[in-house]
């Protein structure tokens, strides 16, 4: 009975460090436009006192989020983004200007995708940090239907 309380115990330790380290959870759709036109917005859901950086940040700063795909071609135009909890301005730890997002972050990317690929497949890449610490910049895979 000690050990079965034991393995449950660390079992739940081990899900609670799991929890920590991902303080950022990523949403994918896609709206049509036209034949061949489409929206692709990316959200992510962001924990209290974490960031996300945009993808216009300076050099010498935080990894900005960044988005490739692997089956359309490159966008013409600059992403949108904002969010309910946008910073802009001097960051501390970083000593540079800085765009950040807490809570929420969207993504607004209008994408042209050729008749008959069946999803859009790609990978954002982001980091985010707290007050004291940031995380190793992580990337997530996305595969979206066409529809």
């Amino acid at each position: 009975m000690k050990s079965l309380f034991s393995l449950l115990a660390a079992v739940c330790f081990t899900t609670f460090l799991a929890a920590q380290n991902e303080p950022v959870t990523w949403h994918f759709e896609l709206e049509k436009i036209d034949a061949t036109t489409y929206d692709l917005t990316a959200t992510a859901e962001i924990d209290n006192g974490w960031y996300v950086y945009s993808q216009y940040t300076e050099e010498g700063g935080p990894i900005p989020t960044s988005f490739t795909f692997e089956n359309v071609p490159a966008p013409e135009h600059r992403a949108k983004e904002h969010g309910p909890e946008r910073k802009e301005g001097m960051d501390e730890l970083f000593g540079i200007n800085v765009i950040k997002f807490g809570q929420k972050m969207t993504v607004r990317q209008r994408l042209t995708v050729a008749e008959g690929v069946a999803s859009v497949k790609g990978t954002v890449t982001y980091m985010t940090c707290n007050d004291e610490t940031c995380l190793p910049p992580k990337d997530v895979t996305f595969d979206v239907a066409v529809r």
